[in-house]
């Protein structure tokens, strides 16, 4: 079961109550951006346009502000968010699942939560990134796990240049030290980074998980996670691997977020 459905939420379901009750006409005269689309129907469609994500951003961004509850405290806008969210959520909970049995249930509730009181007058780009990332940190937290934060608007990902080599130190270097527009006042994550990495294929879903495990969210120095013995030989216990395993995934992960580089920065800068 992926996690939204512990909602009890299904498309069907919810276009078909929106459009017996009037509620799309009141949604645009809030979100005149909405009024570009026929309906929820094509809300989903443009969310799975990876050819125009900026616009899918906008039109999340509509469904937001009108589902949480400091703006229009819509909860069908709301659950609207939710399933367009569903794939990433599921993604998430992937990448926790050894964290709990029960997960499923933790994300889906946090994702919720996240989308009900998502700070909209201030954080008015990259949606879906900035709720599954403070998701993904609310749930952290909840199972007793140290979070800290980056600092704002800047990805730190430190590698051993001994593992993975000086070029490609260097090239992880400059990923890592891009600012993101001031204007944005998102926060990059190293989170944010492989949710676009794997949705692009660039990473495989393993292999972000091994290096999110690894960094522990403690991404501000994220060296000690990466490149510790104890984290590696921990991580490998954990998912009854070789410890050569989890650094060869390590190395590889990072070696393909640096050959990505640039078109990471085209498309979400």
């Amino acid at each position: 079961m992926s996690p939204m459905q512990h909602l009890g939420l299904t498309w069907p379901a919810l276009a078909e109550r929106v459009e017996r009750s009037g509620r799309w006409p009141s949604w645009v005269a809030a979100e005149p951006v909405l009024a570009s689309v026929n309906g929820l129907e094509e809300v989903v469609a443009m969310a799975q346009d990876r050819a125009d994500p900026g616009r899918a951003d906008v039109l999340l961004a509509a469904l937001v502000r009108l589902g949480a509850v400091d703006g229009g405290n819509d909860q069908d806008a709301a659950h609207a968010v939710a399933l367009l969210l569903a794939n990433g959520a599921a993604r998430l909970a992937g990448q926790l699942r050894n964290l709990s049995q029960d997960i499923d249930e933790m994300v889906a509730g946090q994702v919720w939560l996240q989308i009900r009181e998502f700070p909209w007058r201030r954080r008015r780009r990259a949606i879906a990134q900035n709720i599954l990332m403070d998701a993904r940190r609310a749930v952290l937290r909840d199972l007793g796990v140290d979070t800290r934060s980056c600092s704002r608007g800047v990805v730190v990902i430190l590698v051993d240049t001994t593992a993975v080599g000086a070029a490609t130190d260097a090239g992880l270097g400059a990923l890592a030290d891009h600012d993101r527009p001031s204007a944005s006042g998102d926060e990059l994550t190293l989170l944010a980074v492989l949710q676009w990495a794997t949705g692009k294929g660039v990473v495989t879903d393993q292999d972000a998980a091994i290096l999110l495990e690894l960094a522990g969210l403690e991404v501000a120095s994220a060296v000690r996670g990466l490149n510790s013995a104890a984290e590696i030989s921990a991580v490998a216990t954990r998912r009854g691997v070789n410890e050569k395993t989890v650094r060869r995934s390590r190395d590889r992960a990072v070696r393909c977020l640096v050959g990505a580089r640039e078109a990471y920065l085209r498309e979400c800068a």
